[in-house]
């Protein structure tokens, strides 16, 4: 059966594939996120091969912005198409584009957690934060102290956090600069009741 796309000013009856779904929805946890703070997002007609398997195929929807969901199957291309949309992945054919802007070429206007999320293993909570501060050409201060402290990231290395405690900095890693663009893998893996309140707020300073 083909799945509908049920996001804002986008006919109910369009589809964009043959296994995963895009809709509006706010009560989802165990779900795929993408949350356009004030960017269109457009996916035209996208095919995606991963060796002699097609993932994607025809997937095609118009995102405005506000809250959007991706659900679906094991398998079903979910994070293949989140994947494409912030750039990681080409296309095998067709386009993604963000405010008539190449996916490809998103910059940091984009916060992007992958499942399971990367880290140096070696570094504690706020070496790794401070990385991706420096890496966006900014300043450590006192708030991203107090962002580590509010989201309950632990002090330690990130090679003895739990499932749960890498998924708080993964979100934090990913929201701290609060970005136009939120695009979430699983996001509520492993996370307890107040990981999941933080998150639902959408970001730190939201």
């Amino acid at each position: 059966m083909r799945p509908r796309v049920q996001p804002t000013s986008v006919d109910k009856t369009q589809r964009y594939s043959n296994r995963c779904e895009v809709r509006r929805s706010f009560g989802r946890r165990r779900a795929d996120v993408l949350e356009g703070f004030s960017r269109l997002i457009e996916i035209l007609h996208v095919d995606k091969r991963v060796r002699t398997s097609w993932i994607l195929r025809n997937a095609h929807a118009t995102l405005a912005p506000g809250l959007t969901v991706v659900v679906g199957a094991n398998g079903s291309g979910k994070s293949t198409l989140l994947r494409c949309m912030v750039g990681q992945w080409r296309p095998t054919r067709g386009e993604i584009r963000v405010n008539g802007k190449p996916a490809n070429r998103l910059g940091y206007e984009a916060g992007v957690l992958l499942d399971p999320p990367g880290f140096y293993e070696h570094l504690t909570a706020k070496e790794m934060l401070a990385y991706y501060v420096r890496l966006c050409g900014r300043k450590w201060s006192a708030r991203h102290e107090e962002l580590l402290h509010r989201f309950g990231v632990p002090q330690g290395r990130i090679r003895g956090f739990s499932r749960g405690q890498r998924q708080k900095l993964g979100i934090l890693c990913s929201v701290w600069h609060e970005p136009e663009i939120w695009v979430l893998d699983e996001p509520f893996t492993g996370l307890d009741g107040y990981g999941l309140s933080y998150c639902g707020r959408r970001s730190p300073e939201r």
